[in-house]
């Protein structure tokens, strides 16, 4: 298997895996290829391809993506901890993703819980809007009615036919005009306190509520990024372990280090976090987390 392997990262590490093969296969095997280089590619074996477990990740790939997107849509940054991921899943497949990768979905979207659902009514609204570039034309002197009858048509159901590859068929005045894609925008409106996005069938829901505690919680994971910075910064080996001081006169930040000090003396590797300047910090830092009003300075020394 090491052997193996070595020779798959020899056209990209051709250095470092001669020297492997070199201790482990050349000392060891008479009679051997002088080079790495001068053996086999290895060649993939097809039937030890797992095709149904290929296409779960697939899908949790897929649905993954669905909520970064849909994170980003309502501006909800990564290290801002969430409640609950919901997901309507579109196919078996994608059922299965859920059930199989649960653990992946919350570290990969930082929410709290991973649930499933049947269906997302009432969860979402799909309203469309006419794009007059191509409205106009299309329907010259009818164009007024036109955009007010599109404002008005069945979002779900206007969805439903773009994603079939259909034209959506629009009678104005006992005249059909078919409308496609390019002649209107599809927009996701998504029930107050959740974020959401949409794909075919499948649809993904972020609750968005910001409770004290995942306030908290992300304001904790902001010091343990800029602390693991200021590490660096202060040339610090990864082993080391540290006194933190964090100072700050903002509330929110005082109850984010009181609720989550554990938590940010563990990722951190900080021996003792303290309120108090360090007379003697190989680093320091001023930073402001989401606005002026969570400032806070964090220095360190060596434990």
């Amino acid at each position: 298997m090491i052997t193996t392997l070595n020779r798959l990262m020899a056209p990209i590490a051709p250095f470092l895996s001669e020297a492997i093969y070199q201790n482990l296969v050349v000392n060891a095997t008479p009679g051997a290829p002088e080079s790495v280089h001068h053996t086999p590619f290895p060649q993939a074996n097809a039937a030890m391809i797992d095709e149904t477990l290929s296409a779960r990740v697939a899908a949790c790939i897929r649905l993954v993506s669905l909520g970064r997107s849909a994170r980003k849509e309502a501006n909800l940054k990564v290290r801002q901890p969430l409640a609950e991921m919901v997901v309507v899943p579109a196919n078996d497949l994608e059922r299965e993703a859920v059930e199989l990768f649960g653990e992946h979905f919350l570290e990969e979207l930082n929410v709290k819980t991973v649930s499933l659902r049947d269906s997302a009514d009432g969860k979402y609204t799909v309203r469309v809007e006419p794009n007059m570039k191509t409205v106009g034309p299309k329907f010259g002197r009818n164009v007024s009615a036109a955009r007010e009858q599109i404002v008005t048509l069945d979002g779900r159901a206007v969805q439903s036919a773009f994603d079939r590859g259909e034209s959506f068929p629009v009678v104005i005045d006992g005249s059909t005009t078919l409308l496609t894609r390019e002649d209107v925008s599809v927009r996701f409106v998504f029930a107050e306190g959740f974020a959401g996005a949409v794909d075919g069938k499948t649809v993904v829901l972020l609750d968005s509520k910001i409770t004290p505690e995942l306030r908290n919680e992300g304001l904790a994971r902001d010091i343990v990024r800029n602390v693991q910075n200021l590490r660096k910064d202060a040339g610090l080996d990864l082993a080391d372990r540290i006194v933190l001081s964090l100072t700050t006169g903002s509330r929110a930040m005082q109850e984010a280090i009181a609720q989550c000090a554990s938590y940010i003396a563990k990722e951190t590797l900080a021996a003792k976090v303290v309120a108090e300047p360090l007379e003697h910090a190989v680093g320091k830092i001023d930073v402001e987390i989401d606005g002026p009003e969570n400032a806070i300075t964090i220095s360190l020394c060596k434990a």
